[in-house]
């Protein structure tokens, strides 16, 4: 009987390995409600998830499930025990469940064993909570010391990406061999990739594999999970990014990442990294600033009167929306924001206690609704953000979080995924006219090294002198309200603070 042996673990049988993956597969799938629409990973543990999965439904215990598969293997096994199989939708998933082939310490996974990690990706990426299901031999302290790293390429284009990944210091084999490559359902080859002594920077190099256009998929799943589900011999446990370190000590993620990889700080002097991956602890990525006029007003006439005054100048203007409730203030109701005329893209900050109502009732398309992390019970803020987003995107809108100075980044995280942009407050919410909160930009360079890619949106206290310090802290988009507005030459003091945010 083969064995497999963990590093500082006792030998476990493969029987005794596929009995850990079942224990793990029933902790996840007890978190299935009837009425839930689920993805289903691919892989072995995947397989009992499914069979689990079918048993419940055959006998009662679930019903009205709608199985959204990552796969053609995953999907034949749903269909044989009568699972309803649907199509991903732009309403998303209430749940994912998948195996992962490696988890490290901040539940960063290589998946991809399987082969289907690019289906997994974009099926996963759609839920609103991810649970995976791993035996204790799945966990390790550095990604890619136990699996390689899959990337998925085109058929035709797999000795030069095999060639260019070798230039960051991989070990590359075809899959299956050249003689006979495993075809992944997509019709691509998958590379394997081993790092001598693992992947000392997962983020840095997720980026680069993320800016490679024959790349079509990889392995590295980050910051994804919400749950993970570890079976042993001695029970099964689960571990959440909430029961992680705060942000404040995970120094491993601020600094100069690519100087932990020699061919990648090889080529980061030569100018070859791309302009959204970090190179170093002191460089400022160059990026696009956007001034955003905000409208405080109490009636449709007056909204439109101020966005008259700055069209021209602006793509894109935020109008307050306040119901006395979530902040003091009071502001035009949602009912008076139909058909506002306009040629300006709106977003709306929403400081109301009912988001998801204010949504629904003004209910413009191609807009951005920003609702506010504390409007949100904590308990249920991965489901309502999952609501939220369905809601925008019925209207082609998006979605973004704004959070108020005192919330930390720490509750922000989780949901990153879940958003097209954040709105950090540097004031606090529901008056006009305060001064910028200093230590709020500290937020703004954290949040931009942890999310290099990040939409980071600044509201409060932005004028001439301040401008500045908030782009250089990472903000692509500044709010002022009374800089602009209280200026007769409102379209000029859009240009002044352009001018002084973009100024050396």
């Amino acid at each position: 009987m083969s064995t497999v042996r963990a590093a500082g673990r006792s030998p476990v049988t493969s029987v005794d390995v596929e009995s850990l993956k079942r224990q793990a597969a029933e902790a996840a799938v007890a978190e299935i409600r009837s009425g839930m629409r689920v993805g289903l990973g691919t892989g072995s543990t995947a397989r009992h998830v499914v069979e689990i999965l079918g048993a419940k439904v055959a006998s009662g215990q679930l019903s009205d499930l709608a199985c959204v598969p990552t796969s053609v293997a995953t999907r034949s096994q749903a269909g044989s025990l009568r699972l309803e199989v649907v199509e991903l939708s732009k309403h998303g998933l209430d749940l994912a469940i998948d195996g992962a082939d490696e988890v490290d310490p901040k539940l960063n996974m290589i998946k991809g064993l399987g082969g289907a990690f690019l289906e997994e990706k974009r099926v996963e990426l759609a839920a609103a909570r991810r649970v995976y299901v791993v035996d204790e031999s799945k966990l390790v302290t550095k990604l890619g010391t136990r699996a390689p790293l899959p990337v998925e390429v085109p058929a035709s284009h797999w000795r030069s990406e095999a060639d260019w990944l070798r230039k960051l210091g991989a070990e590359v084999h075809v899959r299956g061999g050249e003689t006979s490559p495993f075809v992944t359902d997509s019709g691509n080859f998958v590379l394997d990739c081993r790092f001598a002594g693992g992947i000392d920077d997962p983020e840095s190099l997720a980026h680069e594999l993320d800016a490679r256009d024959n790349i079509r998929a990889h392995g590295l799943f980050l910051g994804m999970a919400d749950r993970v589900i570890v079976s042993s011999p001695s029970g099964v446990k689960s571990l959440t990014p909430a029961e992680l370190p705060s942000i404040a000590n995970h120094s491993s993620r601020v600094g100069s990442p690519h100087t932990r990889n020699p061919a990648l700080s090889a080529r980061a002097s030569r100018g070859e990294i791309r302009a959204s991956t970090p190179v170093g602890p002191h460089s400022v990525r160059v990026r696009s600033v956007e001034i955003i006029p905000a409208v405080l007003v109490k009636s449709r006439a007056e909204l439109e009167d101020r966005l008259g005054r700055v069209e021209g100048s602006v793509k894109r203007a935020q109008v307050d929306v306040m119901d006395s409730k979530f902040v003091a203030n009071q502001t035009v109701i949602p009912e008076d924001l139909r058909g506002v005329r306009t040629q300006i893209s709106l977003e709306f900050h929403l400081m109301v206690e009912n988001p998801g109502e204010a949504i629904r009732t003004i209910s413009r398309k191609n807009s951005t609704y920003l609702v506010h992390l504390e409007s949100l019970e904590p308990a249920q803020r991965p489901v309502e953000l999952a609501r939220l987003r369905r809601d925008a995107e019925a209207l082609d809108s998006k979605l973004g979080i704004a959070i108020s100075p005192n919330t930390p980044l720490d509750e922000l995280l989780p949901h990153l995924r879940d958003v097209d942009e954040v709105l950090v407050m540097t004031v606090e919410p529901g008056l006009g006219g305060q001064g910028l909160i200093p230590e709020t930009l500290e937020k703004v360079r954290q949040l931009r090294t942890l999310a290099p890619d990040l939409r980071i949106e600044v509201d409060g206290g932005i004028n001439l002198e301040t401008a500045r310090a908030a782009a250089e802290a990472g903000a692509d988009m500044l709010v002022a309200g009374s800089a602009i507005y209280g200026e007769e030459d409102t379209r000029g003091a859009v240009d002044e603070l352009l001018l002084a945010a973009k100024a050396r």
